[in-house]
């Protein structure tokens, strides 16, 4: 049912072993969630500070950013996995936005910290 669902909807066809493929499905949907978090908090701190979140989403927009990403960082997506960011603008932008933050479980809390973790793992990282 799978294959003529997946013939008739011309979408591509992917062979993987059993562990790649419940990766990209469970990756899939975290990916998802964590967007739906990223932008709910997003909105939690525009509405703290009287911004209208509506100008902000439209320049926001998930694929607006993903395919500004495209020739760059996020291009070489399969040669970075697991390599912590660094520079000035990514970690002062998000511990900015985790102290405005009105919420305690910030993703952008967790994102820095997730990130300090990966930093102890790879101590001779080169930030990106």
């Amino acid at each position: 049912m799978a294959i003529r669902w997946a013939r008739r909807s011309r979408a591509e066809i992917h062979c993987l072993g059993y562990e790649e493929a419940e990766l990209v499905k469970l990756g899939t949907n975290a990916l998802r969630a964590v967007a739906i978090a990223f932008y709910n908090e997003l909105y939690m701190i525009a509405k703290s500070l009287g911004a209208d979140y509506r100008k902000i989403f439209e320049l926001l927009s998930p694929s607006a950013v993903l395919d500004s990403l495209e020739g760059g960082i996020w291009g070489r997506k399969q040669e970075l996995a697991g390599t912590p960011f660094g520079g000035k603008c990514l970690p002062k932008d998000l511990l900015h936005l985790a102290r405005i933050s009105p919420l305690r479980s910030s993703i952008f809390k967790a994102t820095l910290a997730s990130n300090e973790e990966l930093k102890e793992d790879h101590r001779d990282y080169r930030a990106i």
